[in-house]
């Protein structure tokens, strides 16, 4: 049960680390960092996320053509840390679902993980993405905390870039245990791939399919030679989808903070084609006229535009 984790987390380090989300705390979602796929009360959700594990290699391949079509079009492609050097530290992500709507190259170019995602509980708000998120080698992302602990944060390994430990030095001057993982709450996860992860089935897909409160503080590191990759997915918490508070919660946050879709749903009046034919500094005016009369730029959202 949930609630006899969370009792034994906050016994043992509830005073080391607390949930801390930077725009929206729910204070009736339960305080643990990890969460499992049976913490779901509608066991459609597990079955629907062992198949988003178990599809990897139609992911890796949808993957590969929405990275390669940013070769010519980098909007729905963001780079957080670093440049364009490959040589440097770098984080990169590409964008499936930003501000809670699906982009329009994502359907495009990725519809079978699409299809794949909208079977599950998404966090369908302004404060929920799914991405692909790529870390360079030599990388590091500091601790932070996320937007809202109303979601949880699914990691789907797609390429590892080792699942090593770290050689056996001194831990006051290296507290890390793994070449490449996952550090939330004091407790390290080391990315891996079913190929190379031994054991029974079950053993297999829990350890390229992570579940966590990312309100919580958590970092990433990857000192190897290869780049990591996984697909990162915002699901509702699954407190909220089980009382009828909690789903009057989920209303309330999805009014609050409502998805924002691609440009070419904004302007439902002009077709798909006579948009891609617009310069790109007149699209970006007339989608910002559009949610200004929405009222939505007074939510203080920047408008960013993605092309198809």
């Amino acid at each position: 049960m949930i609630e006899t984790r969370e009792a034994e987390f906050a016994s043992k380090c509830g005073h080391l680390f607390v949930s801390a989300p930077t725009v929206l705390a729910c204070e009736s979602v339960p305080k643990l960092p990890w969460l499992l796929p049976t913490d779901f009360d509608d066991a459609k959700v597990p079955r629907d996320l062992s198949s988003l594990a178990q599809s990897r290699s139609v992911i890796r391949g949808e993957f590969a053509a929405l990275r390669a079509a940013s070769a010519q079009n980098r909007s729905h492609r963001k780079v957080i840390i670093g440049g364009e050097d490959l040589e440097l530290p770098r984080w990169e992500v590409f964008y499936l679902m930003e501000d809670g709507a699906f982009t329009t190259a994502a359907r495009r170019l990725c519809p079978r993980t699409v299809a794949l995602l909208e079977q599950l509980p998404l966090f369908r708000t302004r404060l929920g993405e799914c991405y692909f998120s790529i870390l360079g080698p030599r990388t590091i992302i500091p601790v932070h905390t996320g937007v809202t602990n109303a979601k949880i944060r699914c990691h789907v390994t797609l390429y590892e870039s080792s699942s090593s430990r770290l050689p056996n030095l001194n831990l006051a001057m290296t507290p890390m245990q793994y070449i490449c993982a996952l550090r939330v709450a004091g407790v390290e996860f080391a990315y891996t791939t079913t190929d190379d992860c031994a054991g029974a089935e079950a053993e297999k897909e829990a350890a390229q399919l992570l579940l966590f409160d990312d309100s919580f503080p958590h970092e990433e590191w990857n000192f190897s030679t290869r780049e990591r990759v996984v697909l990162l997915v915002d699901l509702w918490h699954p407190a909220l989808l089980t009382t009828r508070e909690g789903a009057a919660r989920c209303a309330d946050v999805t009014r609050r903070f409502p998805p924002v879709p691609s440009p070419h749903e904004w302007l439902p009046s002009v077709g798909t084609g006579r948009l891609a034919a617009l310069p790109a500094d007149l699209l970006q005016t007339l989608c910002v006229d559009y949610l200004a009369a929405r009222d939505v730029c007074a939510l203080g959202y920047t408008c960013r535009l993605l092309h198809a």
